[in-house]
């Protein structure tokens, strides 16, 4: 994964991240061996702690992977590269809930890049993400409002701003954040 030759890596990342989402990986939040056995494995079979084992294993791989592309997207030099991880972060935290904050962070965190064809791109992405999954709207909302308070740069608020004007807003939405 941490080659540095970007055709090569691109391609490698891409069939990680099919494998993982369409054959590895069930859609659910995964909990970890050392919590979900905490207090004791005497009264589990053999075959439940191969298959937690074999899971915990496979999600901490998954979890690499969003580490390698949450690198590539912050120092990645070249725009249609950086769109390109970042649309396979998008499709990661719509189809599995794993990582879902760090993967948020990585796409909000592109406000600030000096790229207006890659702020431009997170604002489309975000929209996209909301459409796909309403229930993530306040955690997107709070994401980005953070990131507003927290940006130094008055371009990246600007950019978070954008979105949050085109922002759909469901009917369920606290209106009083």
């Amino acid at each position: 994964l941490e080659d540095k030759n970007r055709r090569k890596q691109s391609s490698i990342i891409l069939a990680l991240k099919d494998i993982y989402l369409e054959n590895l990986l069930n859609g659910k939040k995964f909990i970890p061996f050392n919590l979900k056995y905490k207090s004791s494995t005497n009264n589990v079979n053999n075959d439940e702690l191969i298959e937690a084992y074999f899971s915990d294993k496979i999600h901490n791989l998954y979890n690499r992977l969003i580490n390698v592309l949450e690198k590539n997207v912050i120092n990645e030099p070249l725009v249609k590269i950086k769109k390109k991880n970042m649309d396979m972060l998008l499709e990661m935290i719509s189809k599995q809930p794993e990582g879902e904050e760090k993967i948020l962070n990585a796409l909000i965190n592109k406000f600030g890049d000096p790229s207006t064809e890659v702020t431009n791109h997170v604002i489309d992405l975000l929209k996209k993400l909301q459409n796909e999954h309403m229930k993530m709207s306040l955690v997107i909302f709070n994401n980005v409002k953070t990131f507003y308070v927290s940006s130094q740069s008055q371009r990246a608020k600007l950019y978070a701003l954008v979105y949050l004007t085109q922002m759909a807003i469901p009917h369920n939405f606290p209106l009083f954040l």
